[in-house]
């Protein structure tokens, strides 16, 4: 059974899901590099291009997003050129994130997700997870097919089995209601405009099945009620919470920091490098001290085993994407390797992300694809993937400043002198809600700008005359007040 521990009440938003006291996923939503898979927009067509058979869209985005023939939903057979026209608006969905120089990949076949079902206005079918039989649902679909109108579509999802017609009908309902508001809504804006936003709360929950989940922890009573009503049939999993960060297994920058580092070591010693570069990600298998005596012919191929869980693992943490080289311990056989390839092709079916394995090329290196939609964490929180060793970004400071703040909202202190980084300064004006802050944090902060520290430093904890007296003592540094 999966937790979940979603943290909204800051800027950079982050769900973690932990089983078994490990952290299984992580889902990290920052303003720099928003995650807009799943938002809808209100668009206008920039330039359509004949060749391509696409058009680009405005979305307010840097980049403007692409929009192929394809994934207009309607008149298959009618050239781009026919059915939009530049300047004209239209209704797109973000299908991948933009990255590097390239606009957002853009559908206009837009969907609304449920717990239970997926709602395609333009759908025009009914289609049933594959990994459910026709037999279970039976019910279901035929409920579905009476209630459906003209063009509109429905995908069942897995979970679909575990509840009752009218909890499916319910939900159908509602996400029909919610996609007549956003036309609504579309009538009255002006493009470019957001009209829908998939929160990472919502996101993180729907990826799993409610019968694995145990708990879902939230650090805002707002966002607790929010979900209560979005997911009635989960209210009693649903707990708002104080201190969350004390209950993981350890703390979200110890956890960053971890997943910056380019080495992990497993037990028994094995080891795995993880390199990023522009073209792929490589990671290289270690045995170190990994050694059975009683089995050496077998030695090999048990630590390739072992080590491919712990890789899976590190993919889906890192959020490691695009062509994956994996670089194990020489095995004897193609039937060493097999057993290698279905291992990973185990673990990697419960990913939410598509991985091919494809398996060993003819110098023994595993050839892996994962679609890409979101940066890794490295290039998240570092920002210089190609590096040896990757630190925070200064930005990455300043989100996990605000984290400190809030932590010390269960304490009694009175007052917190943080010296802080130039830049790490400057970013913090400027991404970091200056009247949020006035209202959530009950303690005096203060901020003295220097360059002797990476980051922040946290210099005196403790009450108002302890703060006055390093200030008197100090009188030469800048140190400003921030609440």
């Amino acid at each position: 059974m999966v937790s979940f521990y979603i943290f909204n009440e800051t800027t950079e938003k982050i769900a973690i899901a932990i089983e078994n006291t490990q952290i299984k996923e992580l889902i990290i939503d920052r303003p720099d590099q928003p995650q807009q898979v799943g938002n809808i927009y209100l668009g206008k067509v920039k330039k359509v291009e004949k060749g391509l058979q696409a058009a680009f869209i405005d979305i307010g985005a840097d980049q403007d997003g692409f929009l192929q023939r394809k994934e207009l939903p309607f008149d298959p057979d009618t050239r781009i050129e026919s059915l939009i026209t530049e300047g004209q608006t239209l209704l797109v969905q973000v299908v991948k994130d933009a990255y590097e120089s390239k606009g957002a990949r853009l559908t206009a076949n837009i969907t609304l997700p449920g717990q239970y079902l997926i709602y395609l206005p333009y759908g025009d079918n009914i289609v049933i997870s594959r990994k459910l039989t026709a037999l279970a649902i039976e019910s279901k679909k035929e409920m579905l097919a009476s209630v459906i109108e003209s063009k509109e579509g429905i995908i069942l999802r897995t979970a679909a089995s575990e509840v009752a017609d009218d909890v499916i009908k319910t939900e159908f309902i509602m996400l029909r209601s919610q996609m007549n508001q956003l036309f609504n809504q579309a009538k009255s804006k002006k493009a470019p405009s957001l009209l829908f936003e998939d929160s990472v709360a919502e996101r993180v929950i729907r990826s799993y099945s409610p019968s694995e989940i145990n708990q879902i922890n939230v650090d805002s009573s707002v966002l607790s009620k929010h979900l209560k009503q979005k997911f009635p049939t989960m209210i009693s999993m649903i707990h708002w919470k104080k201190s969350m960060e004390q209950a993981l297994p350890m703390t979200i920058d110890q956890l960053f920091k971890q997943l910056l580092h380019p080495v992990v070591t497993l037990e028994n010693g094995i080891t795995l490098t993880i390199e990023e570069t522009e073209a792929m990600v490589v990671i290289d298998v270690n045995s170190g001290g990994f050694a059975d005596r009683y089995h050496q012919g077998k030695t090999h191929v048990k630590t390739n085993l072992f080590a491919a869980t712990a890789i899976a693992e590190q993919i889906r943490l890192r959020n490691l994407s695009g062509i994956i080289i994996i670089d194990f311990i020489d095995m004897k056989s193609t039937k060493e390797q097999q057993k290698v390839i279905h291992a990973l092709r185990k673990v990697f079916a419960f990913d939410r992300m598509k991985t091919v394995v494809y398996g060993f090329t003819k110098l023994g290196l595993l050839e892996i694809t994962r679609k890409r939609e979101a940066p890794s964490i490295t290039k998240l929180l570092g920002g210089q993937p190609n590096r040896k060793k990757v630190a925070y970004a200064p930005l990455s400071f300043v989100f996990s400043l605000e984290r400190t703040l809030y932590q010390y909202q269960t304490s009694e202190v009175e007052a917190l002198l943080i010296q802080v980084e130039p830049k790490v300064l400057e970013l913090w004006y400027e991404y970091i809600d200056q009247k949020k802050i006035e209202i959530n944090i009950k303690q005096s902060i203060y901020f003295e700008k220097t360059k002797g520290v990476t980051g922040f430093h946290i210099k005196r904890v403790g009450t108002q005359d302890l703060i006055k007296s390093y200030m008197e003592k100090n009188k030469d540094r800048v140190i400003d007040k921030l609440v």
